[in-house]
């Protein structure tokens, strides 16, 4: 499921500019590494990204393994988030708002539905 709202949330990050890297193949990854690493003028975010199950309602959660990251991150420096979708859409555009400055979308159209 959050594949594909990570497509979109790509496309987010290129029309605000930003560089970005993310693990295809997490399986061979850390455990708990996050999903994103995202480069910005001045500042670097690490992101998690969660989906609630459209069958279930249930909201994804982030592990133990997971907040390990977060406290060494923050530690370092860095900017750790987590994002749940479809929830945290007005969240990230205002996260990324703030960090660039670039309104993408308006307010009228917040309320977005990835297909």
């Amino acid at each position: 499921m959050e594949t594909a709202y990570a497509a979109v949330f790509e496309q987010l990050l290129q029309l605000h500019g930003l560089d970005f890297w993310h693990c295809q193949v997490p399986q061979r990854s850390q455990p708990g590494f996050p999903d994103y690493n995202i480069f910005g003028t001045n500042w670097i975010a690490y992101v998690e990204l969660k989906a609630r199950n459209p069958l279930t309602n249930r909201a994804g959660k982030v592990s133990p393994a997971q907040n390990r990251y977060k406290a060494a991150i923050e530690k370092a420096g860095g900017e750790w988030k987590s994002f749940l979708f479809p929830d945290d859409w007005p969240d990230i555009d205002a996260w990324l708002n703030g960090h660039t400055g670039k309104e993408i979308w308006g307010q009228a159209t917040r309320a977005w539905v990835v297909p």
